[in-house]
């Protein structure tokens, strides 16, 4: 006669309860407290930190813009006469015509 197995079979009568599948062993429960039936309050509103922006967001935002439109970023008058005094360093008498110094 060929051997079979033979499985454990348990008493119905004294058998717990969480092996039948309607609680958890008790083992598996010590971690939680019991829940109460308590509500608990949301958090108080607290004052949120301004959005961060990633870095040179605004300096690439300019450079855009400034691409995209022709006028002058400095004054014409105050830069002539930079340039006007720059010329009269190196040699006296010199003219700059008006286009040249657009230009530049």
């Amino acid at each position: 006669m060929a051997r079979t197995k033979q499985t454990a079979r348990k008493d119905p009568i004294n058998f717990p309860t969480y092996v039948q599948g309607t609680q958890k062993p008790p083992w598996m429960n010590h971690h939680k407290r019991p829940q109460e039936n308590v509500q608990r309050r949301p958090p108080p509103p607290q004052a949120r930190a301004p959005q961060r922006r990633r870095r040179y967001t605004k300096a690439f935002a300019e450079i855009r813009h400034y691409q995209k439109t022709a006028e002058l970023l400095i004054p014409r008058r105050p830069f002539a006469r930079v340039v006007k005094e720059e010329l009269q360093r190196y040699c006296a008498g010199l003219r700059i015509q008006a286009l040249a110094l657009e230009a530049l």
